[in-house]
């Protein structure tokens, strides 16, 4: 395969970059309102992405997935370690792949800053023939990234940002800016504007325009090999080696806050990249390797949580430093690697990182794991092997390259899964065939004998191409089916649809156990793990809810919002939902819940024009048993009228206008 020389380790690589960042430069010391029920982890899982143009285009534009840094994806990666097809470069590959909205896979090799035998970008057809390659001053450790005009960005270790445009049959380069040092370690980040977010070992942070011209930049206290990610308030997330995470705005050169991992050379450096979660939390490792010729500080405290106002929400303790940039699960979970040679599962309870689980390899990790739509993690380890592990930490499969991996794997809409080794390879996994499967059922978990209750699914279709596939709904009381239904479904890619079967009667008397089973069926399904999903319903003696009471005003003014209060007890103490009708037009009633049975639920609604209105409650129990509508009016002028005689006065005149 033509390499030239041993992949150096992390902490060789780190010493030897900063005993040369010493000798050349200075710096200053610092001190579920839904009834879904489940029964396996395939069942209910959902993804937060970035809704970008980039990531409507492509199924894998950039480092981290998306501008979140999430490192998930709605697309199911390969369900056994089937190799597709290698790709050989001359030089290491530490780099992550990005892939096109038209399949082609951009790859850099040259892994090695003291001088790479192979400073090509390589751009790839799907069928792994090459398309062209892009030549450089030398190797590429950055990680491509595709911007909304199509533009591959990234940064090379003769210390350049590289703009290169994909001509079909090569790569244009549009233009390179030398970022004020002699390499760059740093994945580019692409904002919704087309910005260039990227950080130097100058110690600077820059802002790049499109065009290649500078928009602002900001000097850290030390050098900055993390990549940035962006929240959907604009404030941009990075980190230095200075040992701060600093929190920018995305127009200008702003600082909001730099939050203190630690002190100068106490062992909290932070090289890894942020990654944001759903409430907006920002997760980033932090390790002792690399600090200027520094003996590494052994420290346990390795990954954190750090509020969006840039507060501390919790620490969690691992073995050894972390590099590795974390991975947000579609349930949440945080997963991240550690030099330690461990994958970590985090749960973010609010106040603390609790372990949920960590799996073993036998190698240092400081590559970054990937979360598939399944929620399927893939890692890959300095023990030269690519890991595939259940959401519940058990080994999913594994595939071993020749040399270690600190490459993030890639997953396209075919289900195909790239990642690069330092063996010079570049490793596709999986078949490419269609993937469909229960996303999770809707269904009470207690039923009445005599009730009628309709079974609905989500379904989600796992790739990008749009699928026509049939879903069976069977139910089942101690292996003797009693309801059988299939349904035609068309999912378009990567969607999640809902269908609805045939009413079904219960018939039994009380206390009958029954199982829902739902199952997905595409004879060239790849992936049978996801096809099926199945909760327990038990057969109840059921009241009605009691009719709710309703406690709020009856007279108010266009345009202002009142406060109801409204509250249902059920003689079954289940749960209930609210049905809520305001006798407008622009409001229409739906059923919001489960709430406890006797709770007060505060709902609040304002009126636009004058007039008489019926408000109308309802509730429901788990069990679909409803209770009687309970009705209120209220009188909405364009002033408050506040006496008896003025609400009549005020209901005779609006009856008279409205039946004129």
């Amino acid at each position: 395969m033509g390499i030239a020389k041993t992949a150096p380790s992390v902490t060789q690589f780190m010493v030897i970059l900063f005993l040369i960042t010493t000798l050349l430069m200075t710096f200053p010391p610092e001190g579920a309102k839904e009834s879904l029920f489940i029964s396996s982890p395939h069942c209910s899982q959902s993804i937060e992405t970035v809704p970008t143009s980039i990531i409507d285009q492509s199924p894998w534009p950039m480092f981290r997935h998306d501008t979140k840094h999430t490192g998930s994806t709605i697309f199911t990666g390969p369900a056994t370690p089937t190799i597709a097809w290698t790709f050989t470069t001359n030089d290491g590959i530490a780099c992550s792949p990005a892939i096109a909205a038209d399949g082609t896979i951009y790859i850099g090799s040259g892994c090695d800053f003291r001088g790479s035998n192979d400073p090509y970008l390589y751009a790839l057809n799907q069928d792994g023939s090459l398309k062209w390659k892009f030549k450089a001053n030398d190797g590429f450790f950055s990680s491509p990234a595709i911007g909304p005009n199509g533009i591959i960005y990234l940064t090379s270790l003769d210390g350049r940002l590289y703009a290169i445009k994909d001509n079909h049959t090569s790569g244009i380069l549009q233009w390179k800016k030398f970022l004020e040092y002699s390499f760059n370690l740093c994945s580019p980040l692409i904002g919704e504007d087309g910005t260039i977010y990227v950080g130097s070992p100058s110690f600077k942070f820059y802002a790049i325009n499109p065009d290649g011209s500078l928009k602002w930049n900001y000097k850290t206290d030390w050098c900055i090999i993390s990549s940035a990610a962006i929240d959907d308030d604009g404030t941009i997330y990075v980190g230095s080696k200075d040992h701060y995470l600093y929190a920018f705005t995305e127009a200008v050169a702003h600082l909001k806050w730099k939050h203190p991992m630690g002190t100068f050379f106490d062992g909290h450096l932070v090289d890894s990249s942020p990654a944001i979660g759903p409430d907006g939390t920002i997760y980033v490792g932090t390790d002792p390797y690399g600090a200027a010729g520094q003996t590494p500080v052994p420290v346990t405290t390795n990954f954190w949580a750090i509020n969006p106002d840039g507060s501390l929400k919790w620490v969690f303790e691992t073995e050894d430093g972390v590099e590795s940039s974390p991975a947000v699960g579609p349930d949440g979970t945080i997963y991240v690697g550690s030099y330690d040679g461990y994958l970590y599962a985090i749960n973010d309870t609010g106040t603390e990182g609790v372990l949920q689980w960590k799996f073993k390899t036998n190698g240092a990790i400081d590559g970054s794991p990937v979360v598939d739509g399944d929620g399927t993690i893939y890692i890959g380890s300095r023990d030269n092997n690519l890991y595939a592990i259940y959401t519940n930490g058990t080994l999913k499969w594994t595939v071993q390259t020749g040399d270690g991996i600190e490459s993030s794997p890639s997953i396209d809409g075919n289900g195909l899964l790239y990642i690069g080794s330092f063996d010079g390879n570049l490793y596709v996994i999986g078949t490419g065939q269609p993937d469909v499967g229960v996303h999770s059922i809707q269904f009470p978990t207690h039923v009445s004998p005599g009730m009628i209750y309709t079974p609905k699914a989500f379904v989600r279709n796992f790739r990008a191409q749009s699928q026509n596939f049939s879903v069976t709904c069977s139910i089942a009381h101690e292996s003797q089916e009693v309801y059988n239904d299939t349904v035609a479904a068309y999912v378009t890619n990567g969607a999640i649809q809902e269908i609805s079967f045939t009413p079904w009667t219960v018939e039994l008397p009380t206390n009958i156990t029954y199982v829902v089973t739902v199952t997905t069926e595409l004879p060239s399904d790849e992936n049978p793990s996801n096809d099926q999903c199945s909760l327990v319903t038990m057969t109840v003696h059921n009241q009605a809810p009691n009719s709710p009471t309703i406690d709020g005003p009856t007279t108010g003014k266009t345009g202002e919002i009142y406060t109801f209060k409204i509250t249902a007890i059920d003689p079954d103490e289940n749960a209930v939902y609210y049905w809520v009708e305001w006798g407008d037009k622009e409001s229409q009633g739906f059923w919001d819940g489960p709430y406890s049975s006797g709770v007060e639920i505060t709902w609040e609604h304002s009126w636009e024009q004058q007039g008489i209105y019926p408000i109308s409650v309802k509730v429901k129990d788990e069990c679909g048993m409803e209770s009687d509508w309970t009705h209120q009016e209220m009188t909405i002028a364009k002033w408050k009228v506040t006496t008896p005689f003025m609400v009549k006065l005020m209901r005779y005149y609006i009856k008279i206008m409205g039946d004129h």
